[in-house]
């Protein structure tokens, strides 16, 4: 699965692979919540936007 480094401070992390919330400690998704997927299509608006933003404005 894909996983960024992280110094253990995190509550939580988003597997890339699997599309889902992995908490640390199990109890934290009892009282927190994220919507993996809403995330990830986010990420996927930025990225086009993104792309949009650093093409060169010369060309068509």
């Amino acid at each position: 699965s894909s996983r960024p480094s992280s110094d253990g401070d995190e509550i939580f992390h988003v597997d890339l692979d699997k599309k889902e919330t992995v908490w640390r400690l199990e109890e934290f998704g009892r009282f927190a919540s994220f919507e993996a997927q809403g995330a990830l299509a986010n990420i996927a608006v930025d990225k086009a936007n993104l792309d949009i933003m650093i093409k060169p404005t010369w060309t068509s």
